[in-house]
């Protein structure tokens, strides 16, 4: 028994890192990859689903946070509070579901269809995204002001987080927008992308999953608001660090 369960631990850890990879790549098709198993009566695979979608999260914000190093690391340094506290709650939770030992059910191979993320088609489709929403989000930036921004990354959030906060980190490299509402149009964006996924987890039409994601995502939503009034608060020291 010692052994088949250790055995049945490996197979949803296995499927549970499916999720985080499938994170990195998109987040939202993957919440749909777990959640459409789910959905097709594998009622068992309801916890490692759960870990599986909260690990999608994380990796999407790890993924978020490193396009901000990498393409304007003053836009990090005002969303960092944010990521680090969403990144906090999202590993917390995965670790107390650990540590309750819920592996419940039968183990259900989880074949996964994700796309290639660095074939030409998806490399084109997020390229074309990544165009509309720059230059969208410059012409209401310069039109309406950060509102106008807001709205655009917000609408970009739910099609393509990782293309919204290129496309605002691009910006802020630029100079055409400030850093700090840039690295709020990030978590925004990220944001954005949670709430959108819980609209397919809502189709599982599984109470306790829906139940024990909307509150897990919300946590991890009022962290990455609570980390933003961090950065207001903080103001101006924090992209002072940076040349």
């Amino acid at each position: 028994d010692a052994q088949e369960s250790r055995g049945l631990g490996d197979v949803y850890k296995r499927q549970e890192l499916s999720g985080f990879l499938g994170g990195l790549v998109n987040s939202n098709f993957t919440v749909i990859e777990l959640a459409g198993r789910v959905r097709e009566g594998h009622a068992g695979l309801v916890p490692t689903a759960y870990r599986g979608i909260l690990l999608a999260m994380t990796a999407m914000l790890v993924r978020n946070a490193c396009l901000l190093l990498i393409l304007a690391p003053a836009a990090l340094v005002s969303a960092l509070p944010s990521y680090l506290l969403m990144l906090l709650v999202s590993a917390a939770m995965v670790l107390l579901s650990y540590w309750r030992r819920d592996f419940a059910g039968q183990a259900q191979p989880l074949d996964m269809q994700l796309e290639l993320p660095f074939s030409l088609p998806v490399a084109l489709r997020y390229g074309l995204l990544f165009l509309i929403l720059h230059v969208a989000g410059d012409l209401m930036q310069r039109q309406f002001g950060d509102a106008g921004f807001y709205a655009v990354t917000l609408l970009g959030g739910l099609m393509s987080s990782a293309s919204a906060v290129a496309a605002a980190a691009s910006l802020a490299a630029k100079g055409d927008l400030p850093a700090i509402v840039a690295g709020h149009g990030a978590v925004l964006a990220s944001l954005a992308s949670i709430g959108f996924s819980l609209s397919f987890v809502w189709r599982t039409r599984q109470p306790l999953l829906v139940r024990r994601l909307a509150a897990g995502m919300l946590c991890i939503a009022l962290a990455g608001l609570a980390g933003a009034w961090v950065a207001n608060a903080v103001g101006e020291r924090l992209t002072g660090w940076l040349p």
